[in-house]
């Protein structure tokens, strides 16, 4: 099995170890470019660069223990200004990117992006955990990103080996089949359904999401409006993680129970208090964000 684990060399270069059979080596990709780039559609614009990021993954004590290699992608999105971040917030990121070590299956492999702009939200930093390959192949593949909804769940009613009808993904859908069908042919012609026979689509296997996205999100005070903000992630995200400041012993019971009761994770005083365990995201939305994803990666694991 291949490492999927990222690590930036001292000048810059991100490595990714070799295969088993010289798995003690590894090979420099070139250097992350700090440049902008706008998609093909024109939608999407972003800044992209890598830089090392060293934490200390979590141990079973709930303390960071051990230290493990990750990628930092920094992205952003063509918006009116910035969003304010108060310094206490600011002092919380560490947490939160040694939390993002903590995820289950990290150790295959991790990517964070701070403010990444996903179908809905900007959580302060989002993590990637699966095969860093899984992204390389999706960046390589010649079709623009599927941003949108509606194509986006055309895509996830598509197989990437057995072949669908419109007809039978309108029917998975719920949604009517002249809807379907004129979508088809748009996403035919882009390269992302593949016509397999007369009327038979599937999807390219790059399309297909890789690994979990996790949310995480950094705030001082204010229990109640943060968790208010990390539950609309869990509509594209796999779970949330909240990276909490100080709070009294009646507010952190009231606070962990309603987090172990959306499966999300909580840390505070740098100390996993609940392990975030994968929701229910719809099917459509796990392929939305996985565009979004992939598109803002783009440039910094190349």
């Amino acid at each position: 099995m291949i490492s999927a684990t990222v690590s930036t060399s001292p000048g810059g270069n991100v490595e990714r170890p070799a295969s088993p059979a010289n798995s003690t080596d590894t090979a420099p990709l070139p250097a992350p470019s700090s440049r902008t780039d706008t998609t093909r559609d024109g939608r999407l614009h972003r800044k992209i660069r890598g830089r090392r990021a060293y934490g200390r993954r979590v141990g079973s004590s709930g303390r960071m223990e051990h230290r493990v290699a990750y990628a930092v992608v920094e992205t952003s999105t063509r918006r009116a200004g910035r969003r304010f971040e108060p310094i206490q917030e600011l002092e919380l990121h560490q947490s939160a990117l040694e939390a993002a070590q903590g995820l289950p299956s990290a150790s295959r492999g991790l990517v964070v992006v701070p403010e990444f702009a996903g179908p809905i939200g900007i959580p302060d930093f989002t993590a990637y955990v699966g095969d860093i390959d899984r992204l390389r192949r999706r960046h390589d593949l010649d079709v623009s990103p599927i941003v949108r909804e509606l194509e986006a769940g055309i895509l996830s009613a598509a197989h990437v080996r057995r072949p669908s009808s419109a007809q039978k993904m309108a029917r998975t859908l719920g949604w009517p089949v002249e809807t379907v069908a004129d979508r088809v042919r748009g996403l035919v012609k882009r390269g992302a359904l593949i016509e397999a026979s007369s009327g038979q689509y599937v999807r390219p296997e790059p399309l297909e999401p890789g690994g979990r996205l996790y949310a995480v999100e950094a705030k001082v005070e204010d229990w109640h409006s943060a968790l208010r903000q990390v539950r609309t992630y869990r509509v594209w995200a796999d779970s949330y993680v909240l990276v909490m400041g100080h709070l009294g012993q009646h507010a952190q019971t009231a606070l962990t129970a309603e987090v172990r009761k959306d499966r999300g994770g909580l840390v505070m005083a740098n100390r996993w208090i609940v392990r975030p365990r994968l929701g229910h995201a719809l099917a459509r939305r796990r392929v939305q964000a996985w565009e979004f994803f992939a598109e803002a990666t783009r440039l910094g694991l190349t």
